[in-house]
């Protein structure tokens, strides 16, 4: 019997977000793999900081960092618009900054302006005559 197989769960959308890799006999996903190995620098730096401190009690504090991590760029945010929370949290404070202005094709219009445009007939006609 021909074994056939859905291209769509290999190539389709989000295929690349269903795909592992085994790393220390663990199953990641890339970018959960990706995430903690770029938290992992700023929570060693934490751990080596707090050790005079607390001791090895650090090593609690840089898996709390990790953790951090992994919330803010594998979870989603639960507005509907299908972004981690990092991107969600980055377009709230940026958008702070945009309250009480209006845009208009991409550049700042003060509405409260009068602009009275008048179309009138050109003096010269577009039509040419003989």
């Amino acid at each position: 019997m021909i074994h056939t197989y859905t291209l769509t769960e290999i190539t389709g959308q989000g295929a690349s977000e269903r795909r592992t890799i085994t790393f220390f006999t663990f199953d990641w996903k890339p970018r959960t793999l990706l995430v903690v190995g770029v938290s992992l620098v700023p929570a060693l730096v934490v751990a080596v900081a707090l050790w005079p401190l607390v001791g090895p009690f650090g090593l609690f504090v840089a898996t709390g960092v990790v953790a951090v991590a992994l919330w803010l760029f594998r979870t989603r945010a639960r507005n509907n618009r299908d972004l981690t929370r990092y991107q969600d949290l980055r377009d709230r404070v940026a958008s702070r900054k945009d309250i009480g202005k209006f845009y208009f094709a991409g550049r700042e219009v003060d509405p409260l302006v009068a602009q009275q445009y008048t179309l009138a007939p050109g003096a010269i006609s577009n039509l040419k005559t003989r």
